[in-house]
């Protein structure tokens, strides 16, 4: 399970959805989880087993982000156009980091800060994002508006979220509020991403071959053709925007 949620813009109008992690949970909610594998089963459930257009249509979705994530340890998709990527407000913007996402900013990929409190240490990504999302729910009046002061020196867009009341919507319009998202317009929408069973022998047969550097090719290709579900997996892998290879693989 999943969840999607929209985000509008000043005409109320759609302007991307959050895709959030629900593990396997029917509840409206994530319960505790590691951040890296949620992560994980996001991208996978959304860009492999259902696929992007059927999740978001043509808007954009933003996915929460680690810094396994950022520094390269985990792998991003290549599609960098529809995903916007939320930098979590846990992460320390070290000087590694503001590297790393420099470097993903430079490579084209779209990026947004999560439940942004103003502290100098974060102006370096100030720079480099496009999106920052101030949780209202953690901020008075005043120091929203402060925040709002702040951040219109930068090049960025400014999204509310947690947006409950009518009135709560219009004070963030009021304020200058690009974009929102909140129970007030549209609680997360809980999906279901049907994946195919992966025979355990196969797949434990497979990992130990690829530790062999003496395995080739035709070893590998012989294994993955054995199991149906993986060799379909493997099929929904390639030709999802993980990969981007810009054509169809169909065996």
């Amino acid at each position: 399970y999943f969840a999607r949620q929209p985000i509008l813009d000043r005409n109320q109008q759609l302007f991307a959805y959050e895709l959030l992690y629900r593990g396997d949970r029917l509840e409206n909610s994530a319960g505790e989880f590691d951040g890296d594998s949620a992560t994980t089963e996001v991208m996978m459930s959304s860009l492999v087993d259902v696929g992007l257009g059927e999740v978001v249509g043509e808007a954009p979705a933003l996915i929460n982000v680690t810094s396994a994530f950022l520094s390269g340890e985990l792998a991003l998709p290549e599609e960098k156009n529809r995903l916007i990527l939320e930098i979590l407000e846990d992460i320390e913007p070290t000087e590694e980091i503001v590297a790393a996402v420099r470097n993903l900013a430079h490579k084209g990929y779209r990026l947004a800060l999560d439940d942004y409190e103003h502290h100098e240490k974060f102006e370096p990504l100030l720079h480099l994002v496009e999106l920052v999302k101030l949780d209202i729910r953690a901020l008075d009046a005043i120091a929203l508006t402060e925040h709002v002061e702040i951040l219109r020196d930068y090049d960025c867009k400014l999204l509310a979220e947690k947006v409950e009341t009518r009135d709560e919507y219009l004070l963030c319009k009021q304020l200058g509020f690009d974009y929102f998202q909140g129970y007030f317009f549209c609680e997360p929408q809980q999906l279901t991403a049907q994946r195919a069973g992966v025979n355990h022998a196969s797949a434990l047969q497979l990992m130990t071959r690829l530790q062999d550097e003496a395995c080739g090719f035709d070893e590998i290709q012989d294994l993955i053709a054995t199991d149906a579900a993986l060799a379909l997996r493997l099929l929904r892998f390639v030709n999802s925007p993980f990969c981007g290879i810009g054509r169809n693989v169909k065996s």
